[in-house]
């Protein structure tokens, strides 16, 4: 298909449009900055992700008949044959031996202005039903296989398969000349297997030691969180059953202990050189692997947002504090306009308005604002806070829902407090452009980065941050920090202590101040930060100085590296 040398990208999800059910948090939004800034760089990378045609779930308010209201997920088939092209291809990968065709669509780069992206998509009528339920649903919950774990991890363990031989082979299969595979996240995790199998049934080689060698230096990886749930582990057996080739075994078996084979450790043994996405991050990495014998070295490439996605025009063209000001009321009441359409609440643009919007997780801790519920209370009758949260709790975390759900019960209570349903782009984006402030309060150091303050910040949107991911990096005379910078007994009540501390004595003084100018100012140089450091482009650049080419160096120096 192209002479071009490529960079394929291979990621669970990826985050492009709202219109594509793809992607559920930050890890799709770095995906789509990734796509996004190679298509303005014309740097060759393709990306390569799964489609789901229920995607991960609709967030809906169910209102029962005792008067209560609670959180309610809902499955939605769609179909994306208007957005992607179709490509004729079908490629087949084996799941416990038997066959399981994976149809091929691509996203066009004029589409949406990105570089191309493939997609997989095993819920056609080629397909058995339970190989079809492979593809519907972005990390499937328990109640998607009747509350069975075992079967649950299965799906699991068979959709990285499909992502990671069903991306080897469509990308061969279309013509594509790859040099180097990203592994963005240990989901992708079985690109070097298929890789490995290849040079093996091709006779390319005769010993797996060899094959994994030479795959090895085609392979970088990012690991995107510290977190277990973002770090899978499977029965050894599953994966094994799954595979169903003894030849890699081998390969299972390196990455397994206890009994439990490790997708980030298997990533680790068979990449060249890998990545965290923040300083802090990079450095929490090699503390966690430091006795992964043989793993690939690991250094950092902190996070980027997509300026040309998160950033409205009138934002970027705000070069003084007056200006920032104008933009920023602008949004801001089509902000409260929604709220009051949505909730019936009227609110005020004269009142501070915090916004704690992302992936509900309880090491986020969505609930630390409400640590004093007096304070709180107090604050917003006394109409000097203004509220809102969003976002989505993974549908088996029952301790997340059920803090999503008081917090719903609070805001039917309280004045000044709204939790809005379905944190999807669209949402994020008004959110962002919103918001007097943008609060992160994750428990140092579990948040890697924390991209989302970052699109923020391009929006006029102060941060209130823990110490933790990029916030590390950034001048602190630009947001407002609070809280500790490492995991103690005790942290919770260390870190809202510190936040009252912060919005009572900084927060609040500086909004509330007679001049309006030294709020703005301090907007304008965090905008003007995050333009400067924290965009895609520059993420871009240093994937591709600190990442591509350290592992093409590397591949040239072996003399048993052919194209695969």
């Amino acid at each position: 298909m192209s002479s071009k040398d490529y960079t394929a990208f291979i990621t669970p999800e990826i985050s492009i449009s709202q219109s594509l059910h793809t992607y559920s948090g930050g890890l799709g939004v770095i995906g789509g900055g990734m796509v996004g800034a190679a298509y303005r760089k014309a740097f060759p990378l393709i990306a390569v992700s799964l489609l789901y045609t229920e995607g991960y779930y609709d967030q809906e308010i169910a209102h029962h008949e005792e008067g209560r209201s609670r959180m309610s997920v809902l499955y939605t088939p769609h179909r994306y044959d208007d957005i992607l092209e179709d490509t004729k291809t079908i490629v087949s990968v084996r799941l416990g031996g038997t066959p399981v065709h994976v149809k091929v669509w691509r996203l066009p780069s004029w589409r949406f202005h990105t570089s191309e992206i493939i997609f997989l998509d095993v819920d056609i009528p080629e397909n058995d039903h339970l190989s079809r339920l492979n593809g519907k649903r972005l990390y499937p919950s328990l109640a998607s296989t009747d509350n069975d774990k075992d079967k649950n991890d299965e799906r699991r363990i068979a959709q990285s398969l499909i992502l990671g031989f069903g991306a080897v082979e469509a990308l061969k299969a279309l013509g594509y000349s790859v040099q180097l595979y990203h592994l963005n996240e240990g989901h992708a995790g079985f690109v070097p297997f298929a890789l490995i199998q290849r040079l093996l049934q091709e006779k390319t080689v005769e010993r797996l030691e060899v094959a994994k060698d030479i795959s090895r230096k085609q392979i970088v990886f990012t690991t995107h969180t510290p977190v277990a749930a973002g770090n899978p582990k499977y029965d050894r057996e599953k994966v094994l059953k799954l595979l169903a080739d003894d030849t890699l075994a081998p390969l299972v078996h390196a990455a397994t202990s206890d009994g439990y084979f490790d997708l980030t450790a298997s990533c680790l043994l068979l990449s060249t050189i890998a990545n965290g996405v923040s300083k802090k991050h990079g450095e929490v990495s090699k503390k966690m692997w430091q006795s992964l014998s043989g793993a690939a070295p690991i250094t950092s490439v902190t996070n980027g947002s997509d300026p040309y996605f998160w950033q409205y025009e009138d934002f970027k063209n705000a070069n003084s504090a007056d200006q920032l000001f104008l933009v920023k009321q602008k949004h801001k009441r089509r902000l409260l306009e929604h709220i009051q359409s949505t909730t019936g609440k009227m609110w005020s643009e004269n009142v501070l308005t915090l916004v704690w919007a992302r992936r509900f997780a309880g090491y986020k801790r969505p609930g630390l604002l409400f640590s004093d519920y007096e304070w709180i209370v107090r604050h917003l009758h006394k109409n000097e806070l203004q509220v809102i949260y969003a976002g989505k709790p993974h549908p088996d975390d029952l301790a997340m829902i059920n803090e999503w759900n008081n917090l719903l019960r609070k805001a039917c209570e309280l004045p000044n407090l709204v939790i809005l349903k379905g944190y999807e782009l669209d949402l994020s984006r008004l959110l962002k452009a919103g918001a007097d402030v943008w609060l992160n309060n994750p428990a140092a150091p579990f948040e890697a980065c924390g991209t989302s303050g970052q699109s923020a910040a391009m929006k006029g949107t102060l941060n209130i941050s823990t110490p933790d991911g990029w916030y590390l990096e950034a001048d602190e005379m630009n947001f407002f920090r609070f809280g500790i910078d490492y995991h103690c007994l005790g942290q919770d009540k260390i870190d809202s202590l510190q936040l009252i501390d912060c919005i009572d004595n900084r927060v609040l003084p500086l909004y509330y101040s007679a001049d309006k100018n030294p709020w703005y100012e301090m907007a304008l140089r965090a905008k003007k930060e995050a333009e400067r450091n924290w965009s895609s482009d520059r993420m871009l650049a240093d994937y591709i100085t600190r990442v591509y080419d350290p592992a093409r160096n590397r591949k040239r120096s072996s003399p048993l590296s052919p194209g695969l």
